[in-house]
């Protein structure tokens, strides 16, 4: 029996490219599958941008529902060295403040030494203790023990460099440094507070027996002379003066040991960047701004959300293409509910969106004119708070309040777009198994029609085989019997 190496070889028949329309022609069976599935796919991306753009409009709702949107209040301040910024803490109106000092941070000089990485002293291990204190009017000063560190100083780090860095180590809330003055001993240790006022008071000794040490790293302000004619002659000199903010709000005369001040006016911080002769007028006014930057948010949000459904509700007549969500039912619903919050009306002066500002336009989007909340006052914000948020106690209703509630029965879990997505999901799973189904189906028939082929192939080439063997016989007896005869 003949075998066969390729298809069509024994019958000399193109089989192959018959199998190949066939299996072409099998395939077509996908087609509706792969048309659905694209359509599913297609579906679902379309509610994921929708989805995307209802959850930025919850967030707009949700900050219109929020009460610090009503309650926030906002500074300006005339003329120079103040600035403020304000909480809702903070009673509306002016304040009046006068700078005659600013509060600065204490900083000390060694004296000048030749080098910066020669020792000092012969290396005997000395103490250093170096605090921050209170000096107070009178000239007395308190150590803050937890502001306090003993620091050794011994052969290891005895030169300007090294004390530089142990007193940087320490983490004090002093930091070291090393000036060059010019002169023929420029190298100066400077050490300086990192915060202002008359409670960062740096107090410097040193114990052991190593002079040059005691004498370059003391400093004690309780008895220090910065009035002397060399107040260095007793250790460091004071090169800045720690001092406290001096100012006055409204008359009153104030310290503080910052120049930014949190508790002079409640709910008021006050900066302080210069003194000035002029006192400075700092305003608290009510923050609509805020309530107007929210409401513009809102409206954006509604018109992107619109554009995007008009995108996949529309319907191309030229080229009889429609979107991915013509006719969809449940999108329908969200638009209606979504209009029936828009249309909300409650009691007062603020009865509508129309009385904020808000306008519909021909194309179903929102219009807003920022004027009528910009120009509200302290009452005017709290009757529109009354008509964005809800009052369970007192049974009212705020249309943020329910847009919110709206919105979270739509994106929120187990939600509307989650059961409808997860239809969706459950469809496409489906088409997944039916193409495998029908994928394996095809490939069982043309594995037949293969078979088929091959076993053509060989009756077709034995027939011939079988041919040409009697030709050649029926010639071998023809040519016997002229022989013959």
């Amino acid at each position: 029996m003949a075998t066969i190496s390729s298809l069509g070889i024994g019958s000399g028949l193109d089989l192959n490219s018959l199998l190949t329309d066939l299996e072409t022609a099998e395939r077509q069976k996908l087609t509706p599958i792969e048309n659905q599935q694209a359509s599913y796919e297609a579906e679902l991306s379309a509610w994921g941008t929708i989805q995307s753009r209802l959850e930025s409009l919850d967030t707009a709702a949700a900050a219109l529902a929020d009460a610090e949107t009503y309650a926030g209040m906002t500074t300006t301040a005339s003329g120079s060295g103040v600035s403020a910024t304000a909480t809702s803490e903070v009673s509306a109106g002016s304040y009046s403040v006068a700078v005659t000092q600013l509060a600065q941070a204490q900083s000390l000089a060694t004296a000048g030494q030749a080098s910066r990485d020669e020792a000092i002293g012969d290396g005997t291990a000395s103490t250093l203790t170096l605090s921050l204190g209170t000096l107070t009017s009178d000239g007395s000063y308190t150590a803050d023990a937890e502001r306090s560190a003993s620091i050794v100083i011994d052969e290891s780090n005895n030169t300007l460099e090294g004390i530089r860095d142990a007193i940087n180590e320490a983490g004090l809330g002093v930091t070291a440094s090393i000036v060059n003055d010019g002169s023929d001993t420029p190298y100066r240790l400077v050490m300086t507070s990192d915060e202002t006022g008359n409670e960062a008071v740096m107090s410097l000794s040193t114990s052991g027996e190593v002079a040059e040490l005691d004498s370059l790293l003391s400093h004690d302000p309780a008895s220090y002379d910065a009035t002397s004619s060399d107040p260095a002659a007793s250790g460091m000199e004071q090169v800045v003066a720690a001092r406290n903010a001096e100012f006055s709000v409204n008359g009153i005369s104030m310290q503080a040991i910052s120049n930014v001040i949190d508790d002079a006016v409640d709910g008021l911080t006050l900066t302080l960047s210069e003194t000035n002769t002029t006192a400075s007028v700092v305003t608290v006014k009510e923050n609509a701004e805020s309530v107007s930057k929210a409401m513009e948010t809102f409206v954006n949000a509604y018109n992107d959300l619109q554009d995007t459904i008009d995108n996949y509700t529309a319907f191309n007549a030229d080229e009889g293409t429609a979107g991915e969500l013509l006719g969809d039912s449940t999108l329908r619903t969200i638009e209606s509910r979504l209009t029936s919050v828009l249309n909300f009306t409650s009691e007062g002066d603020f009865y509508a969106l129309s009385s904020l500002g808000v306008s519909r336009t021909n194309d179903g989007k929102l219009e807003f004119d920022s004027a009528v909340i910009e120009a509200a006052d302290s009452e005017q914000l709290a009757a529109m708070s009354g008509f964005f948020i809800s009052d369970d106690e007192a049974g009212t209703s705020g249309f943020a309040s329910q847009m919110s509630s709206l919105l979270e029965e739509v994106v929120g879990e187990a939600g509307t777009l989650e059961s409808t997505t997860e239809g969706i999901e459950g469809s496409l799973e489906s088409l997944a198994s039916q193409y495998e189904q029908t994928e394996d189906t095809i490939e069982a028939t043309i594995e037949r029609y293969r078979e088929q082929f091959t076993e053509l192939d060989i009756l077709v080439a034995n027939l011939t085989s079988t041919s040409d063997y009697l030709t050649s016989q029926l010639e071998t007896l023809e040519n016997s019997w002229d022989m013959t005869g």
